[in-house]
């Protein structure tokens, strides 16, 4: 629904804004450039970041409009518990990534970023609970007496790992290979979340990837003992009342799957989910058709299948899972440039 290809004129800007608090569509066509006759959004961004940094230090960049930051009153309490543990500090820092947030801010030098912005604000007020990112607080700027969200802050996920970073490392690494039981732990987790979205919240995603799901060991599921997953990046969403508006996300979910699934442990892992082959073909047409959506309808055969195969997750896979997450944890941001933000904050 909304992305930076959104484009209207000024004078049409409150009625687009409108219409994305409602989560509803706008009731015209808007064409003209946004850009042309928006005010200074680099001022506006440049505030925010100031208005962000009297509060929170940026321990890391994630993306030019994407940051982790960590509260400045904690860094006292944070030295201390490094200094008493010495060498063994490793679990402070665990800790401590679970205290940061998350910092979206106007992609610089586009008005069109204000748009996600505000529908993903409307979105995360109505998701108030796990397994969906929680909104700490929304930064606001007036201009052209226009009050404009420029700036969600959002607790991060336990350590901010993204599948899309999973499925990498298993696509390069000759000697590993993608357990089946994670792919259709990966599917379940995900439809259900479509479901509670769909169900309770009238919302689409309208943008599954594999790098919009986070896994979340603080939310161990207790019958697979595989962490559980967060969908992110609501900016994209859209309203979701008739069964056609799940198509995009049926689509999306079974191109992420099919992908999947082309990483994962060949023929020998595959037949540990009972009627595999029914399965991959069912995600094999919904990438494209409306078959996809009887992967999110009321026919649960092939997600009750998936969840009997996830359910066979050895000890041995959740515990691989978990120091790999741990070790790209790592190379994403590491424990040092954690400790020498807070040394000198």
């Amino acid at each position: 629904m909304w992305g930076t290809e959104v484009c209207c004129s000024w004078q049409e800007l409150p009625e687009l804004l409108e219409a994305t608090s409602a989560n509803t569509m706008p009731s015209r066509a808007l064409h003209r450039d946004l850009s042309t006759m928006a005010p200074d959004w680099e001022r506006l961004r440049q505030a925010t970041k100031e208005d962000i940094l009297k509060t929170y230090e940026i321990i890391h960049r994630i993306r030019p409009n994407l940051w982790l930051c960590f509260v400045k009153k904690d860094h006292p309490a944070a030295r201390s518990a490094i200094q008493a543990l010495g060498a063994d500090t490793s679990q402070v820092f665990n800790d401590l990534r679970k205290t940061f947030v998350v910092a979206k801010t106007l992609v610089e030098h586009s008005a069109a970023s204000a748009i996600p912005l505000q529908q993903e604000h409307t979105v995360l007020t109505k998701l108030s609970s796990s397994p969906f990112p929680k909104l700490v607080k929304a930064y606001t700027q007036t201009s052209e007496g226009h009050q404009w969200i420029t700036a969600l802050l959002m607790r991060n996920i336990d350590r901010g790992v993204t599948l899309e970073q999973v499925r990498k490392h298993f696509s390069t690494t000759s000697n590993e290979q993608l357990p089946i039981e994670l792919i259709a732990h990966t599917f379940v987790q995900t439809a259900h979340q479509l479901d509670t979205l769909y169900n309770e919240h009238q919302v689409a995603h309208m943008d599954i990837h594999a790098g919009n799901l986070v896994f979340d060991f603080t939310n161990i599921q207790p019958q697979t003992k595989l962490p559980g997953i967060s969908l992110i990046d609501f900016g994209a969403s859209a309203t979701a009342t008739v069964l056609q508006d799940r198509l995009p996300d049926a689509q999306k979910l079974c191109s992420m799957i099919a992908g999947l699934l082309q990483a994962g442990n060949g023929p020998e892992g595959k037949e540990r989910f009972d009627d595999f082959g029914l399965f991959e073909d069912a995600i094999i047409k919904g990438q494209k058709g409306e078959s996809g959506l009887k992967l999110l309808g009321p026919d649960k055969k092939f997600r009750q299948q998936a969840q009997e195969c996830a359910n066979r997750c050895s000890k041995q896979i959740a515990e691989n899972l978990e120091n790999l997450v741990e070790r790209l944890a790592q190379q994403e941001l590491p424990d040092k440039v954690i400790e020498a933000a807070i040394e000198s904050g």
